[in-house]
């Protein structure tokens, strides 16, 4: 839980360059397109089964974490590589619950929303239900002037 706990302070106003690859690749995991087994190419190695099986169990923590506060989700995914959560018990969210309720109480910056967007366009879960739910939680007043725009160009 330490890495978490770091994180949350580190990334508490925007998220530093360095982490900006592993953050983008781990959403395109959480809110990205799932890997679905293909039947009409050649057989997959065991590596990229490996692989495969790995995001796909990171995907269902990933979400998790952010169903479970929305607040730690960017922290949380930054801590667990896809890697380490083959091994993440579910139960340890109660943990980061309480946490975030007693010393989080600011939302992220707006570098961070800028950031977001950019990414969701970038590797397409822009329209991704679990990344409109959190844009709109984290960020209500950008996620509005967001659907305002949306709308005022489809009445064009």
């Amino acid at each position: 839980m330490k890495p978490l706990l770091r994180l949350v302070e580190e990334i508490r106003h925007g998220i530093p360059s360095h982490y900006h690859v592993d953050l983008e690749n781990r959403l395109a995991i959480a809110w990205g397109e799932r890997k679905r087994k293909r039947f009409d190419v050649k057989p997959r190695s065991r590596g990229e089964i490996l692989v495969a099986t790995r995001e796909n169990r990171a995907r269902i923590i990933y979400l998790q974490a952010q169903d479970e506060d929305c607040l730690l989700f960017l922290a949380f995914i930054l801590a667990y590589s896809p890697r380490s959560c083959v091994d993440f018990k579910t139960t340890e969210f109660v943990e980061f619950h309480d946490y975030a309720l007693d010393n989080i109480q600011q939302r992220a910056s707006p570098e961070t929303e800028k950031l977001l967007k950019t990414m969701a366009i970038r590797r397409g879960f822009n329209q991704n239900l679990h990344y409109l739910n959190y844009m709109q939680t984290m960020f209500p007043e950008g996620f509005v002037n967001t659907i305002l725009c949306f709308l005022s160009i489809g009445t064009d």
